[in-house]
């Protein structure tokens, strides 16, 4: 139902509230809510039935194109964090599937060294600062050690050539053994 109301020597355009729901793209249950709540002035001209002055409706279609402005940008910001975090993802990745290393210790014999994520490492994984603080010596000392102990590394990507270190459980035991067998008594 599309009439005319005469409102202060102007005539001004109704609509229903369903008129106003295919107008505006929102469902009819939408625009009756809005009108409930009083975000959507109109008038009740049966029951069940309203009519919806045309400027309340701009009014409420310029309050949603702000929304839906919003909305985009959101969407926008979402696909670039996507892109942001996939790239990420490939970059991270791409590191950590790094081959082994062969280290040789002070005595020229190979240690094993594995660059990994701390992700992929054993529940009970120690890091180096935790292992030094077990064996009760100080961490330069430990990274010493490191020369002749087989632990995991993990590249630092602020501090090129630097790696966090990381001890297995078993790679733990043979410290706490060489660390046994070497410290002065």
């Amino acid at each position: 139902m599309t009439g005319h109301v005469y409102n202060g020597g102007m005539e001004e355009e109704e609509v229903t509230a369903v008129e106003a729901a295919r107008l505006t793209g929102l469902s009819d249950r939408t625009i009756r809510r809005k009108i409930k709540a009083g975000k959507l002035p109109a008038r009740q001209i049966a029951p069940n039935r309203y009519a919806i002055k045309q400027s309340d409706l701009e009014r409420l279609t310029g309050q949603q194109t702000g929304q839906s402005e919003t909305l985009e940008r959101l969407e926008a910001i979402e696909q670039r964090l996507e892109r942001i975090e996939s790239l990420l993802q490939a970059e991270t990745s791409s590191k950590q599937i790094a081959p082994p290393v062969r280290v040789l210790s002070a005595s020229h014999e190979p240690i094993q060294v594995r660059v990994t994520s701390p992700s992929d490492l054993p529940p009970g994984t120690l890091t180096l600062n935790e292992l030094a603080d077990e064996l009760g010596i100080k961490r330069t000392t430990m990274i010493g050690h490191c020369k002749h102990l087989a632990h995991e590394a993990r590249a630092l990507q602020s501090r090129p050539g630097q790696y966090a270190r990381f001890f297995t459980p078993e790679q733990a035991e043979q410290a706490r053994a060489w660390h046994r067998e070497h410290s002065k008594k």
